[in-house]
């Protein structure tokens, strides 16, 4: 029904005008994953899929590990990447990103009642579980590396396996991963968001956009104007809606505010 709904609103001639390579995770329900059908699925899917129709090119989706994502890209590999990556300054010393297409700040999750006070300045003696070389691998590493234990996995479903495990006494990671995928599951019924939304620029950046090669102008331009679009004509919030009741676009800034205001909701009010 959803991608009826888009095609409904994008027209695309009989012939594409060229084709696109766009690596994506597929390992982060529900942003991108493999389905039980042994398809790509999740937001990030949708959304590129939606680019590749607002821009007219025929688009091949390639799953690959996330240390290799950005990697892929710098050695043209790929000619774009749609994986609800920062845009963070340390990324853009080797890769150049449009607009963003939403944001989702860091949280922690925790077994409810390990921690009755949170705060992570003071936090110390912590075994930490993070997806490893994230910005929230870089956040944990520079901010509580030295008085707490790291540990770094693949994926962040194997980070929240060790969790539920005890293995681990907290995990950081993506608020809507952690939100969507772990706590509104059956796994995650014991579990809770504790302390505030983290979202510092200098480890997050300016939001999630798509990345492109440095130097490829023509690219980042035909991309950043679609993301437009996809605003003006509702494309987007179409597929939003598709995988989440709550707006997206300018989370950090939406938890912060209901933080600020004592006993917010742990995600917004969809009527809101």
């Amino acid at each position: 029904m959803l991608l009826c709904l888009i095609l409904a609103v994008i027209v695309v001639p009989p012939a594409a005008a060229s084709r696109l390579r766009i690596a994506v995770f597929g390992q982060d329900p529900p942003l991108s994953f493999i389905d039980y059908q042994g398809q790509l699925a999740g937001f990030d899917i949708d959304f590129a899929q939606a680019l590749c129709r607002q821009i007219r090119f025929e688009c091949e989706l390639i799953p690959t590990e996330w240390e290799e994502l950005l990697t892929g890209l710098v050695q043209r590999r790929v000619d774009a990447v749609v994986a609800s990556i920062s845009i963070t300054d340390e990324r853009r010393e080797q890769v150049a990103f449009t607009r963003p297409y939403y944001d989702s700040p860091g949280r922690f999750v925790a077994r409810r009642g390990r921690f009755t006070e949170f705060d992570p300045a003071s936090l110390a003696g912590a075994q930490i579980g993070v997806a490893r070389a994230t910005t929230f691998d870089a956040y944990a590493t520079d901010q509580l590396g030295e008085r707490n234990t790291l540990y770094r996995y693949s994926t962040r479903r194997d980070a929240l396996a060790d969790l539920v495990l005890g293995r681990t006494d907290l995990v950081f990671g993506d608020h809507i991963a952690l939100h969507e995928n772990f706590l509104s599951t059956e796994a995650g019924a014991g579990f809770e968001l504790i302390g505030p939304p983290v979202s510092d620029r200098a480890w997050f950046g300016d939001g999630i956009g798509v990345a492109v090669a440095k130097g490829d102008t023509a690219l980042l331009a035909l991309l950043d104007e679609a993301i437009a679009e996809l605003n003006r004509n509702g494309v987007f919030e179409l597929i939003r809606r598709g995988w989440f009741d709550y707006d997206i676009r300018n989370l950090s800034t939406t938890l912060q505010a209901q933080e600020d205001a004592h006993g917010a909701p742990l995600i917004p009010d969809p009527a809101s």
